[in-house]
This record gives C-alpha cells, structure tokens and sequence, in this order.
C-alpha cells in the first residue's frame, strides 16, 4: 500500500485522496503493485473500508449519471471535493495507516505543516479512530524532522549507524505482528541512515529494488517540484486547502533510465484522462506499448520481457489474476499479462 501512496503522489503531483483509494481498490482486488501479484495479509479496516469506498463510488456514479467503469479515473475537481473519501467506521484503529505512511512525509517534508495534515488524512480515510490519526501525524513529525536534519538526541542517543540492522532485527523477532513492527520502525530508520546505510545482504534480496528505488527518487523530485508551486502560488488558499487538487502535467520531466521512462509513459497516459473522458461514452483510456525492463519480474532471476504490445482496455481487468508484471505502473487497465521471453 505504501507503493499505492506513492505512485499516487507522482502520478497526481499532489494529495489526491481519491486516487489512493482507487489504487488500494486496485491492490486489494487485482494485487496491484503487490511483489506477488496478489493481494495479501489485509486488515479488517482497511478491508472495511475499501468494501465502503467501492459502494460509495457506485452510489455517487448512479446520483451524478457517470458510468460507474470511468469512476476509478475521474478527474474533476468538483466532483472530487463532493466525493466523501473518509470511509472508515468510527472507531477504527488498525495499524496499516502507520505502515503505509511514509511516502507522504517524504513527499511534502519540505512544507512541515503539510506534511503533518496529508499524513494525517492519508491514515484517515481508512482507519476513522483519533489515535490512528494522531501516530500517523506524530510519526510524520519525525520523518519530516529527520529528513530535514534537525537534532534528535534523546531518539538518536548512542546510536551507532550499524544500529539499523542489530534494532530492525531486534523488531522484528518481537514476534507479534513482525511485519507491521519492521515496516514502522524502517522508515524512521530509513530517513535517518539513508538508503547506502541499509545491510547489503538485505538490499539484494528486495523484490523490483531498481523500481522502488526509482520511486523513491522520483516522490522527492515531484516533493520540490510541488514545493515549489506552493511558493508561486501562496496567496491561493483554495488550492493550498484543498486535498483533491490535481496538479497539472509538468513539462520538464527528464526521465534518464528504462524504469524512469516507462514511468513517466504511464504518467502521460494518466493525464490524457481529462473530466469529459471520465463522464464521457467514448473514453480514451491510457494506452500503453510496454517496454522491456528487468527485474520487475515476479519470478526471481528472470528478465520480464514484453514481446507484444499490449493496449489498456477500458476498465480494470474483471478477473484477480496474478500479475507477471508491473509495467502498467500507474493504472490497473490491462487485462492481459506481459510474457517471459
């Protein structure tokens, strides 16, 4: 889910809440952005809750006549603020908010403030209880204040940077729910040590680690990029305020690498989908020719080759297969899988 985040924040350039719950619809359904292929280990909120906005999209596409198929790409800003995104029971306090968490810090770091009310939201829509919200804004504080350098001795005291592998190993042999412990103290540890200080027995053995990696990078690129913005455009409290903002296409985005490029082909695609296309009878859909990349691939020690072009159709595919690939990076519109050479 944490993959879900962060792919929303590039390919929206912004906090679209919308758009995260589309793709943790995509993830629980079609096992988007899963190194499976599959969706796995979901909690019972933020199940509850994806069951909920998957209702509330067929009620509002039914109120405002849109073809419940364009939903998951719907653009408009006004239908997006009249949109209810919270759709967490009250009361609802899972750890998966927390676990997803740290796209958003290290998107919006720049701007504190920000990053602190996008945290908190980002947890919100799916997990309604105040103390869900406040540890994901809490925890957003550190992040935010350790990517920003700021002095942290009484969490830092007598820390040594090997400590990320002794105390990451020391979590998860807690026991419990190893996974989610692991998962929260590494993006604190994360943003202190940095990616060179992580145990290279572990880097190597992380699925799609050039692919993430490369989000990693690109989240910071669009961060300043939206940093940035928000100077040019400070006395526009409306478009500062509101978290269903979508950010137009920039034109200066340089992609260096295969990954990056095939990326930014999906961003492309993506914002082709304007709001009549979304409300429209003849929709065109992102359409994509995919690249050969290596090691996205599902099965270790293989190169995913694409040996066809492969079109999105114009829906997300009707069944929950396994996905061989993750080329259809921002969408989930394909309804084939790509073919290992």
């Amino acid at each position: 889910m944490a993959l879900c985040l962060a792919t929303s924040l590039i390919a929206r350039r912004d906090f679209v809440a919308y758009d995260q719950l589309v793709r943790y619809k995509w993830w629980y359904q079609y096992g988007y952005m899963s190194s499976t292929g599959q969706c796995f280990d979901i909690g019972s909120a933020t199940k509850q809750s994806l069951a909920r906005f998957a209702k509330n999209q067929k009620d509002f596409a039914n109120k405002n006549n849109i073809p419940i198929q364009y939903m998951d790409f719907l653009s408009n800003r006004d239908y997006l603020r009249k949109f209810n995104v919270y759709c967490s029971e009250a009361g609802a306090a899972g750890n998966g908010a927390l676990m997803r968490l740290a796209p958003a810090p290290l998107f919006f770091y720049r701007n504190p403030e920000k990053a602190v009310e996008y945290a908190g939201i980002s947890g919100q829509i799916t997990h309604g209880d105040v103390k869900a919200y406040d540890a994901c804004r809490f925890y957003a504080v550190l992040i935010v204040g350790t990517l920003q350098h700021k002095s942290k001795e009484k969490l830092l005291d007598k820390h040594s940077t090997m400590i990320i592998d002794r105390d990451a190993l020391k979590a998860v042999n807690l026991s419990d729910d190893t996974d989610t412990t692991a998962a929260i103290y590494g993006q604190l540890a994360g943003a202190y040590y940095g990616f060179n200080e992580l145990p290279r027995k572990w880097v190597e053995h992380v699925y799609a680690k050039r692919f993430i990696k490369c989000l990693s990078k690109w989240i910071v690129y669009e961060g300043e990029n939206w940093s940035h913005n928000q100077i040019d455009n400070d006395n526009d409290d409306d478009q500062i305020e509101d978290m269903n903002s979508v950010r137009q296409t920039s034109e200066n985005l340089r992609p260096r690498r295969d990954t990056v490029a095939t990326c930014a082909y999906h961003i492309e695609a993506a914002n082709r989908i304007n709001y009549d296309d979304a409300i429209g009878y003849s929709p065109k859909m992102p359409q994509s020719s995919r690249r050969a990349s290596t090691d996205i691939s599902n099965n270790n020690n293989e190169v995913c080759v694409a040996s066809t072009s492969v079109h999105a159709s114009h829906s997300p595919p009707g069944k929950s297969v396994r996905r061989t690939s993750h080329h259809h990076i921002f969408d989930a519109s394909s309804s084939k899988s790509t073919e290992h050479a």
